[in-house]
C-alpha cells in the first residue's frame, strides 16, 4: 500500500510539473502578430466544430509521468538503504 501511495503522489507531481513546464514553454515561444491575426479573421468559418481536438500530447506526458513514477519507489528504496 505504501508503494501505491508513493507511485500515486509521484505520478500526480510529475504530471503536474510537466503540464506546467509545457505551458510555460508554449507561452514563452508564442509571438503574437497583430496584423496577421486581423487579416485571418475573414477566412474563419462561421460555425465552430468541436471534437477535432487531439489528446496525444497529454497522453505522451501521462505515459512519461507513469514510467518515471513507477521507478521512483525503486530509487527511494536504493537511497534509503545507504
Amino acid at each position: 500500500m505504501k508503494k501505491f501511495f508513493l507511485f500515486l503522489i509521484s505520478f500526480i507531481a510529475l504530471f503536474t510539473v510537466t503540464q506546467i513546464l509545457s505551458g510555460l514553454l508554449l507561452t514563452n515561444l508564442y509571438t503574437p502578430n497583430l496584423s496577421a491575426s486581423w487579416s485571418s479573421t475573414t477566412q474563419l468559418p462561421q460555425t465552430a466544430y468541436f471534437g477535432n481536438t487531439t489528446f496525444m500530447p497529454t497522453l505522451i506526458l501521462a505515459v512519461f509521468s507513469v514510467v518515471v513514477a513507477y521507478f521512483m519507489p525503486h530509487l527511494f528504496k536504493r537511497f534509503s538503504k545507504r
